[in-house]
């Protein structure tokens, strides 16, 4: 592997490249590679799966070399998320106020009408709006107003070690159609409030961060440059000066950057996050970590969807269970000598078996009607 091969996936790591990403990357620099004839050295057939296979094995390298700056962006990318998928407590409180009230007023709306209908008279549009304010002007711009207001909204927000606040503009604009005689034409309505892109505030906070010390770094090193009589310029990360001032400039921006990085900069973050977010909420219902056992490792959280089916699967086998024991009862009762009938507790027991078997014979019967009909209907389509 040459350098030019695997650079970009290096460089973009750290911007939250994906697998995807990565594969394509390299499957580009592979298909530039000729050989003596100037014909491509892999074939296009091969190109995606050695591509795939060299972003895993860069993936793999990067976790195992740089393992602490991996923990690290981590731990930024899950803050991140965590962050843009919260809500202020008094958000939440206002929403369930919201919910109450519009339920409150829908019932009071059909009392209205079912005694208009019982009276025999008609409810005037004055009386409709006092019950119902949201039926009157304005009233899809309010409906899309509550909708957002159950979404969340708290973007990325953070201080960079000189005081300078950065706030994350991330955002998934609101879109509304505008129909007009000729088409209709969808707009971004600017004036909407909109929620945030958590995946893109994820992606990108750890780079924007990384930016901002870096930032807060060239802004040191032009401060001290200018005291001591520099000329500064910069692009980037590129800091220039004249000649004659190069070696004075390499101690001043080396010295800065150490007297910047002595600083608790991640233990700075995370108590402004604790302070500036200590009051949202997020709601979390059976997350578990897979592949690890915490974000800073790697890990990621998913729905375990067996833990959330867990209570309803518990229920069927009681359920199944009693019906078993049912049955076994009822046989008992039967093969008693003289004993007499069963009693009414077992003839129900036995009504419930008889129901479910029948109902599980029928869902099996259409099923396999169902596929029946689909292997005849893909016989005809091949004929």
């Amino acid at each position: 592997l040459t350098r030019k091969i695997v650079k970009q996936t290096v460089m973009t790591n750290v911007y939250g490249v994906t697998l995807i990403g990565a594969k394509e990357q390299i499957a580009a620099r592979l298909r530039e590679i000729k050989d003596e004839n100037g014909q491509h050295e892999f074939d296009v057939v091969v190109v995606s799966k050695i591509a795939l296979y060299v972003a895993k094995k860069i993936f793999e390298s990067l976790g195992e070399m740089f393992t602490q700056a991996q923990q690290i962006q981590n731990w930024l990318n899950e803050s991140a998320r965590r962050i843009a998928k919260s809500m202020p407590e008094s958000a939440l409180e206002s929403w369930k106020r919201m919910i109450l009230d519009s339920k409150e007023s829908q019932t009071k709306f059909r009392s209205a009408l079912r005694d208009a209908k019982e009276n025999s008279r008609v409810l005037d549009n004055e009386t409709i709006l006092e019950i119902r304010p949201d039926l009157g002007p304005g009233a899809q711009r309010r409906k899309r107003l509550n909708a957002l207001a159950t979404k969340p909204m708290t973007t990325v927000v953070w201080t960079t070690p000189l005081g300078l606040t950065v706030v994350q503009p991330y955002r998934k604009l609101v879109k509304r159609n505008v129909a007009t005689t000729l088409q209709s034409i969808v707009v971004s309505d600017s004036n909407m409030p909109s929620p945030v892109n958590s995946q893109k505030q994820k992606t990108a906070f750890p780079p924007n961060y990384v930016h901002s010390l870096d930032a807060s770094h060239m802004t040191l090193s032009a401060i001290e440059c200018k005291k001591a009589g520099l000329v500064f310029a910069s692009v980037h990360d590129s800091y220039w000066t004249h000649a004659c001032d190069v070696d004075t400039m390499n101690n001043i921006i080396r010295d800065q950057f150490v007297q910047l990085h002595r600083r608790p900069i991640m233990e700075d973050l995370k108590a402004e996050f604790e302070d500036r977010y200590k009051d949202h909420m997020m709601p979390v219902i059976c997350w578990e970590y897979v592949s690890k056992d915490n974000f800073i490792d790697g890990g990621k959280l998913k729905l375990n969807k067996a833990r959330v089916t867990k209570k309803a699967e518990r229920i069927q086998k009681e359920k199944e269970v009693e019906m078993e024991l049912a049955m076994r009862h009822l046989e008992a009762c039967g093969e008693g000598e003289g004993e007499g009938e069963a009693d009414k507790e077992t003839e129900d027991a036995y009504a419930t078996v008889q129901a479910h078997q029948a109902r599980k014979e029928a869902a099996t019967a259409e099923k396999e009607r169902v596929l029946r009909a689909a292997e005849n209907l893909t016989a005809s389509l091949e004929v």
